[in-house]
């Protein structure tokens, strides 16, 4: 009985096995038939090992998708020197379920940066149980053709990684998502449905920008009032919301696409005001995490008909921040503003005849 049952282990083993081994070859075919590549630099292998390692090519660029494993048999030391002629590699890049690996250097990095381009895969670093050392990712750089799109870039499940978002290259990826490290970088806002809203009431940074619809729980976005800086676009789509005005410690938007919608309110008929603390807030700015200037855009669409902007939210978007309207069903708030005089132009007889100089 003992050994009937060990064999349907070993056996449903084997099975998720073989489906997870397809599942990476189906992924790099994907990955080389993007791209028009060099047959001498193309690495076709589903894991690294020091078998397969043997067959990996000594270009400055190669296509293909690095798998680390479990079943890596090799050093840091052996990658790297297996890796030293790479500049790029034009494919993506997974580190999952080591239990040796405690940094990642494999890359040649000293005098330049590496780049990876992931059209159609990404990078992943996850489950390494000793990884304390990224320091590298601050050398890695990822690239998609579509300049409006980033690449999946995921670190999560690395118990004793202390992760900084802030202060290194990951500064500039708006999507990343890094979640279940020793220490991770703010909230991911791409969620939907929060499980555990207690996470976000001390959470200063949303990655993801904010995603809402119709099947969207929106009675925990009280829970984002503390966020500081959004990293991504708002996109509100089929909501019941009134306002914005959970976000009222919102300072910051930093977003990466260009030509984005940056705020888009589409929709939502209950919808009467913006109400986020952008405006009132010192410092407080919209911008790429480039620093060239952008043509970004917003869109404030079907929603209620009071729909309105203050004098102030009119003049941080649109001349502050600069920002392009796609569509624009709004009014002026009819309200005082105590830092800005409102003048109303009114028709009158008078001016039928009248002309004005300056």
């Amino acid at each position: 009985m003992y050994s009937c049952i060990s064999l349907l282990k070993y056996l449903f083993c084997m099975s998720i096995l073989s489906n997870c081994m397809a599942d990476r070859a189906n992924d790099v075919q994907k990955a080389l038939s993007y791209y028009k590549i060099n047959e001498t630099c193309v690495f076709n292998e589903t894991e690294i090992n020091s078998k397969t390692i043997k067959k990996f090519p000594k270009c400055d660029r190669v296509y293909g998708i690095i798998f680390i494993d479990s079943n890596t048999d090799l050093t840091v030391f052996q990658l790297k020197e297996a890796f030293k002629y790479m500049k790029s590699l034009v494919g993506g890049l997974m580190i999952e379920d080591t239990t040796n690996l405690t940094n990642l250097n494999i890359f040649a990095t000293e005098n330049s940066s590496f780049w990876i381009a992931c059209a159609t895969y990404g990078v992943f670093i996850r489950n390494n149980t000793q990884l304390v050392d990224y320091s590298i990712l601050d050398k890695i750089h990822l690239y998609k053709p579509s300049k409006r799109e980033e690449c999946e870039y995921r670190i999560e499940n690395n118990p004793k990684l202390d992760v900084s978002c802030e202060d290194n290259n990951l500064y500039t990826y708006t999507y990343l998502q890094v979640t279940g490290n020793l220490r991770d970088c703010g909230c991911q806002g791409t969620i939907r449905n929060v499980s555990s809203p207690e996470h976000y009431e001390t959470c200063n940074t949303l990655y993801g920008g904010l995603q809402l619809n119709s099947t969207s729980n929106i009675s925990n976005l009280p829970m984002l009032r503390n966020v500081i800086t959004m990293k991504g676009l708002i996109n509100i789509e089929n909501t019941s919301i009134q306002d914005l005005s959970f976000f009222q410690s919102l300072t910051t938007i930093k977003y990466r696409n260009v030509e984005s919608v940056v705020i888009n309110l589409r929709n939502n008929s209950q919808m009467t005001r913006l109400g986020m603390g952008l405006p009132n807030q010192e410092f407080s700015d919209i911008s790429s995490v480039y620093n060239g200037q952008e043509y970004t855009l917003v869109n404030f669409e079907n929603l209620h008909g009071d729909f309105c902007l203050t004098i102030s939210e009119v003049i941080f978007y649109f001349w502050f921040c600069t920002l392009s309207v796609k569509n624009f069903h709004a009014k002026l708030c009819d309200e005082q503003d105590p830092k800005h005089v409102i003048c109303h132009f009114e028709s009158s007889p008078l001016f039928q005849h009248s002309f004005c100089q300056v």
